[in-house]
Order: structure tokens, then sequence, then C-alpha cells
């Protein structure tokens, strides 16, 4: 449950009841509708173990119509070979109907490209039914669900969540990106599949042949 010290955030009534979950690496916490999964690089087997059962627990007892948003605060990623890559995704694989249903957006902050590496693994074998987005920090991951969730405010969100965990002995700081440069691109955001299919495009709204190409 939210905290009464922190009543700007509405209270998570639909997690676990015995939440936060906190192991060896391991940390997750409802804040309203946002659940954080914060997986360090010192986590244990034991601790993934208890991370893949806690995950499919939390998504097992989401109701259809109660949406939610995730983001997952990987700093650094710990073992992850090709086995363990399949295991969370058969957890997720498992309950995409749920998945499609109740959860509106998750985002990677994280600015490790090995990180980022192994979300695309899974991505590619479960393909994911909710928009997406990889950011550097959990302040950005927080602005990205914002605009599914109105009522996430970014400032309050991650100051509760940085408070949270230092109450469990884990303490971090909060970071900001860098102003954007005009030259560099927004962050790349891929929203969810479409239901429609692909349609081929009729002969007037093909482009039209270069010369070279009408010649052979």
């Amino acid at each position: 449950m939210t905290p009464e010290s922190c009543p700007s955030i509405p209270q998570s009534s639909r997690g676990p009841l015995d939440w936060p979950c906190q192991d060896a690496g391991l940390f997750m916490i409802y804040l309203g509708r946002v659940m954080f999964v914060r997986l360090e690089q010192r986590i244990t087997p034991e601790a993934f173990d208890r991370y893949l059962c806690e995950l499919g627990r939390a998504i097992d007892q989401r109701k259809a119509g109660y949406l939610v948003g995730v983001i997952y605060d990987v700093p650094e990623m710990g073992p992850m070979d090709a086995l363990r890559r399949r295991r969370v995704a058969d957890v997720l694989s498992l309950r995409q109907n749920v998945l499609s249903s109740t959860t509106v957006a998750v985002a990677l902050a994280s600015a490790s490209k090995a990180v980022r590496g192994v979300v695309e693994a899974i991505h590619w074998m479960v393909p994911p039914v909710y928009a997406h987005a990889a950011v550097d920090t959990v302040w950005e991951a927080l602005l990205f669900l914002r605009r599914f969730l109105p009522e996430v405010d970014p400032e309050i969100y991650e100051r509760e969540y940085r408070r949270r965990l230092a109450c469990h002995g884990i303490f971090t700081t909060t970071q900001r990106p860098p102003p954007p440069s005009r030259s560099e691109p927004p962050p790349s955001v891929v929203p969810p599949p479409t239901r429609r299919s692909a349609q081929p495009l009729s002969a007037s709204a093909r482009p039209p042949l270069s010369p070279s190409k009408r010649q052979s």
C-alpha cells in the first residue's frame, strides 16, 4: 500500500498484499497504478527465481479494465543467459491475454546497452502487446507512462520510489537527463500493435518507378 506520507499518489490496491517484494538484487513495488521492478547486477539465482514467481503472480492478480504501467529499473544486468531469457519470455507468453487487457505501457530505465539488448531478445521471443520505450532514467520512464496514466507525476512518483528503496536499504540517487540538443532525435517509442493487418498498396498508391526501372 502507498504510505500516508505521500497522499498525492493513489493507494495501490491491486497488487500482491505482501509486497513490497525484496531479495538480493531484487525489489518490486506498486505505487498507484505503476509497478516498479528493480533488478540489480548482484541478483542471486534464488532471487531471480523469486522474481519470475512474483512477476507471474502480480500479472495473474490483475483484473481486466484496471490499467497499469510498468517500469523496469535496471542499472546493470546480472547473469542473463539464453535459459533465463527464455524463462522470462515463458512467464509473459502464458499471460498475453491478461497483459493486453491490463498493461498500457512498459518502460525500461537503463543506459546500459547490454540491458537493452537482453530486453530486445526477450521481445523477439514474445512480442509486447503494449506500448514500450527504453530510456536512461526512472524520471524519463515516468514521463513516458504519464502519456497513458495522466495521474502520474514524475517528480512525486520518483521521490516516493527512492524513499521506499531507501527504507529497504537500497540507496540510490535521482538522475535527470541532460538537456537535449537540437540535433538529437527524441527517444524512440514503440506503440502497441494494432489488430488491423497491413493492406497491400493499390496501383494508384504505389510510388512511381524510377526511369532506370521503367527501362528494365
